[in-house]
């Protein structure tokens, strides 16, 4: 995903010391900046995109191009197959932004979420598989804290959805409210909002609360890294209907936690940063009997435990400066 450049890579890293770009290819008109890729069980590829041509629906928006957005199907060495328009729900643009994949019920569930744009509608659809048919358009409501209180504006941009081992959808949203999703192979599917974190007030409509971004699952744990609150925390989704919050790890106040990935084969997970933070990765490990997350003692990066520098490296195109990362996966040996 180049998305300011508007090109999706295909890049081989059979060695990963020689990591090469193998193909690039451009968006199907008429949608507009790709960003979010699910891989399907039968080995093809979902995208999002955010926008579209034309001007937005969403009013006092200026963004061009900046029509809603829509999904496609691409073959895993990028061919497209086909695509969706996701539309507007109400006056508002609709920008898919990532997935949830229920291959046994014909369903895939698609959040909505702005990255550059300054308008998007606070919704969840859901489509069928088979024929990228939009079936339901669910909106997303501000959650409440363990003493009822509603936590304005924790419902903008719902972001990450994961399917858990009932069936269901668990999600949460940028702003840090979080959703379970069931019933979804009905006619009448049931959004939840089962839980909210706290986060700092933000001012004017263009920002948004909290920054909870990409968490990953392990175990019945749902790891959230929360940006604005320089931490990640650890909820127990044991009963996905009341989730938990068991633990938190702090980080610096200059790196900004947003994405999570998980090593296969360890307990290790690394941590990416979003908006501050950039010139470097933690690499993590989680205790699942405890629900706990400590910084890897076997890294030492600027003196931080657990943390990879990207500030002083030798790279292969030349002397170009500290590198930005923003997410990182672990790679099969």
């Amino acid at each position: 995903n180049a998305h300011h450049h508007e090109q999706t890579l295909l890049v081989d890293v059979s060695n990963p010391r020689a990591v090469r770009v193998a193909k690039t290819f451009s968006p199907p008109a008429p949608l507009r900046y790709p960003h979010d890729y699910s891989r399907t069980p039968k080995g093809t590829r979902l995208v999002g995109f955010l926008r579209s041509e034309g001007p937005s629906p969403g009013p006092g928006e200026t963004t061009s191009p900046g029509n809603y957005g829509g999904i496609a199907e691409y073959t895993a060495d990028g061919v497209l197959l086909r695509t969706a328009r996701a539309g507007t729900h109400g006056s508002k643009p609709i920008r898919p932004y990532a997935f949830a994949f229920l291959p046994d019920l014909d369903r895939v569930v698609v959040t909505s979420a702005p990255m550059m744009e300054s308008t998007s509608a606070d919704v969840v659809q859901i489509y069928r598989y088979s024929d990228f048919t939009l079936l339901k358009t669910l909106d997303l409501l501000p959650g409440r804290l363990a003493d009822g209180r509603e936590v304005a504006g924790s419902q903008r941009a719902g972001f990450g959805p994961r399917v858990l081992p009932d069936g269901s959808v668990f999600l949460n949203a940028y702003g840090c409210a979080f959703y379970r999703l069931s019933d979804i192979g009905s006619d009448n599917p049931r959004l939840d909002t089962v839980f909210a974190l706290d986060s700092p007030e933000v001012s004017g409509p263009e920002h948004i609360r909290g920054s909870c971004g990409i968490p990953i699952v392990f175990e019945h744990y749902w790891l959230m890294p929360a940006g604005q609150l320089h931490a990640v925390v650890v909820i127990d989704i044991r009963n996905p209907a009341a989730p938990r919050e068991v633990s938190r790890l702090p980080t610096p106040a200059t790196f900004n936690p947003h994405w999570l990935a998980r090593d296969p084969r360890s307990n290790r997970v690394v941590l990416g940063a979003e908006l501050g933070g950039e010139e470097g990765f933690y690499v993590l490990r989680f205790d699942a009997q405890a629900g706990r997350l400590s910084f890897d003692s076997t890294l030492n990066g600027e003196g931080q435990a657990g943390y990879l520098s990207l500030r002083n490296q030798a790279w292969p195109h030349g002397a170009t400066g500290p590198a930005w990362g923003h997410a990182a996966l672990f790679l099969p040996q």
